[in-house]
C-alpha cells in the first residue's frame, strides 16, 4: 500500500472510554498524518495509555475511528505495531530468538532476513545472540522497537518508550524513531516528559484529564494555546549587561540568559516580536531563532 505523506493514517472521532461513571477519555477528536512523528503528550494520568489501548483494540469504547481510511468494523489492526510501556521479554532467549518467534507468528516469508534487517536498524545486530537477560534497559527497548517493525506496519505506536532511560540513551532512542519515520512510516509516541520528544515531533496531540486540548503542527499549536509568547534565541554573547534595556520594551514580560541562549517572554502579539527584533538589530546583537519548546506550549495551555 503506497504511503502518501501528510494524508491521515488515523482519524479518531468522538472517542469516549468510561470506567463506571469516570470518563478516562472524553469525546476525543483528532487525526495524525502519514509519515509523521506524532507526540501524544500529557502528564501522568492524562489518559494517554487508555487512548492508545482503544486505538489498538485492547479496550472497548464509544465513538469511531478509521485506520488507513478503513472504518472501525473493517480496520486491519495488523497495520499497527505496538510497544507497551511495561513490555515483557523472555530473559532466557537471545534477541534473535525473540524476534524469530514473532516473525514466525507473523508468517513472514523470510524470517531470518527480516530479523537481521530490523536488528541492524536498532543497533543490536552485534548482540543478537546474547541473552535478553544480559541486555540493558535501553537495549530491551530497542529490541521491542525491532519487534514492532517486523511485519512492516503502517502505524507504529510507542507508549512511554523513554521511561527510565538516561538522557544519552533517550537521545539514541529518538534518533532510531526519527530514522523509522524517514522511511515513510507513521509513528505515535506518548510521553509525559515533553522535552524528551519535541525535537523529533512534527505533529502533536495534547491530552489533559482525558480531554484532547489541541492537535496539529507544533508551531500552530503554539499560536493557538500560548497565553504568552516566548522567543528562544541563539545569540553571539553571554554578557547579561548587553540586555538590561531589553526589559524596558513595552511588550516584554521578562528575559533569561543562559550561556548564549536568550529566552524572552512577552505578550503574544506581532508587536512584541517586531520590537524585540528591532532592538537586537539596533544593538548589534547577532541572533538566530529557535522555536518555542513543546514543554512550555503544553504547560501554558493548562493554565
Amino acid at each position: 500500500m503506497e504511503i502518501q505523506k501528510g494524508k491521515p493514517v488515523l482519524k479518531v472521532n468522538n472517542l469516549t472510554k468510561m470506567y463506571g461513571e469516570l470518563a478516562a477519555v472524553k469525546d476525543a477528536n483528532f487525526h495524525i498524518p502519514q509519515g509523521y512523528v506524532t507526540g501524544l503528550v500529557g502528564p501522568n494520568g492524562a489518559g494517554k495509555t487508555t487512548l492508545i489501548k482503544c486505538i489498538i483494540g485492547f479496550l472497548n469504547y464509544t465513538g469511531d475511528m478509521t485506520l488507513m481510511g478503513a472504518p472501525r468494523n473493517k480496520m486491519n489492526r495488523a497495520l499497527i505495531g505496538y510497544l507497551a510501556e511495561d513490555e515483557k521479554y523472555y530473559p532466557s532467549w537471545t534477541g534473535y530468538e525473540y524476534l524469530e518467534y514473532f516473525g514466525e507468528l507473523y508468517h513472514l516469508p523470510d524470517v531470518d532476513g527480516r530479523v537481521s534487517e530490523t536488528l541492524e536498524i536498532v543497533g543490536l545486530h552485534g548482540r543478537k545472540y546474547d541473552k535478553i537477560s544480559q541486555y540493558s534497559n535501553g537495549m530491551r527497548k530497542r529490541l521491542g522497537i525491532a519487534r514492532t517493525m517486523l511485519h512492516k506496519p503502517k502505524l507504529l505506536i510507542y507508549d512511554e518508550p523513554l521511561a527510565g532511560l538516561d538522557p544519552m540513551i533517550k537521545g539514541e532512542m529518538m534518533e532510531i524513531i526519527e530514522s523509522i519515520a524517514r522511511d515513510k512510516n507513521s509513528v505515535l509516541i506518548s510521553s509525559h516528559q515533553l522535552n524528551d520528544i519535541e525535537e523529533a515531533c512534527n505533529w502533536i496531540v495534547m491530552i489533559y484529564e482525558g480531554v484532547i486540548k489541541d492537535f496539529g503542527e507544533p508551531f500552530d499549536v503554539l499560536k493557538r494555546t500560548s497565553h504568552s509568547k516566548k522567543l528562544v534565541l541563539n545569540i553571539d554573547t553571554a554578557d547579561p549587561d548587553r540586555f538590561k534595556d531589553l526589559n524596558e520594551l513595552p511588550h516584554v514580560l521578562g528575559i533569561k540568559l543562559s550561556g548564549k541562549t536568550l529566552v524572552i517572554e512577552g505578550k503574544g502579539s506581532e508587536r512584541f516580536e517586531k520590537d524585540v527584533f528591532r532592538w537586537l538589530i539596533a544593538n548589534d546583537v547577532e541572533f538566530s531563532l529557535k522555536h518555542g519548546s513543546l514543554d512550555s506550549i503544553y504547560r501554558g495551555s493548562l493554565k
